[in-house]
């Protein structure tokens, strides 16, 4: 990246002379130190001024998941980067923003060394988001590609229970029981990644959608089995 021109735009900019130790004071202080020229606003400056920046940072402590397609800077993600910082720690807002166009999220609560390294991979023009947060917005792009079609015939669920391995198997008991990932991690002493993983398969296996078409297949499978 050239030049390394950032502008921040925050409704908390009044702070940063008021309050010397401000969340936004710290963030400022960290791109700062990352090689940035910084520039603060509390509105979206506009477009013939904005071209002249690298990266534009939106504090986004006042925006849900339903307002950020509403951010008045998102109309130029395609000529520039848009960073949210001070996120409130939830993936669905992720997912919606990085469907949105933005680059990079950083989260209220990240530590001082992770924003240090986001920052200077944005600058190396590339992403940063949760690897959580990409998987399953990679799984919910496969969910739409492949599995559109209607749950199989009841008739093959005997087909679909033997291709299930053990493991799907007790993922999908568990399920059944409604338990969460976490839950099923903790009882199987494996990551919550890993269940992820072995509900992706199983939703491949069974043509299943989510997790109450699992469950009504489970169900069905079981009452045709006796």
């Amino acid at each position: 990246m050239q030049g390394n021109r950032a502008f921040v735009i925050s409704p908390q900019k009044e702070d940063i002379h008021k309050k010397r130790h401000c969340k936004l004071n710290h963030f400022l202080d960290l791109v700062d130190a990352c090689g940035f020229d910084l520039q603060v606003g509390n509105f979206c400056p506009k477009s013939d001024y904005i071209a002249s920046f690298d990266v534009i940072f939106v504090d986004c402590k006042t925006i849900n998941k339903n307002s950020i397609q509403q951010v008045p800077v998102l109309k130029y993600k395609n000529l520039i980067k848009i960073i949210f910082f001070n996120a409130s720690s939830n993936l669905d807002f992720e997912i919606a923003a990085i469907k949105q166009g933005v680059t990079g999220i950083f989260y209220a609560n990240d530590k001082l060394e992770i924003v240090i390294k986001g920052i200077n991979t944005i600058k190396q023009d590339r992403k940063w988001f949760r690897r959580n947060a990409l998987e399953l917005l990679i799984n919910e792009m496969l969910s739409d590609a492949n599995f559109s079609t209607e749950i199989v015939d009841r008739s093959q669920t005997g087909f679909w229970q033997q291709s299930l391995t053990k493991r799907e198997q007790t993922i999908v008991k568990y399920i059944s029981q409604g338990a969460q990932n976490q839950e099923i991690a903790d009882q199987l002493h494996i990551s919550v990644n890993t269940v992820k993983t072995h509900i992706y398969s199983i939703f491949r296996k069974t043509n299943c959608r989510n997790r109450v078409e699992l469950i009504t297949w489970s169900r069905q499978t079981t009452e045709t089995a006796c």
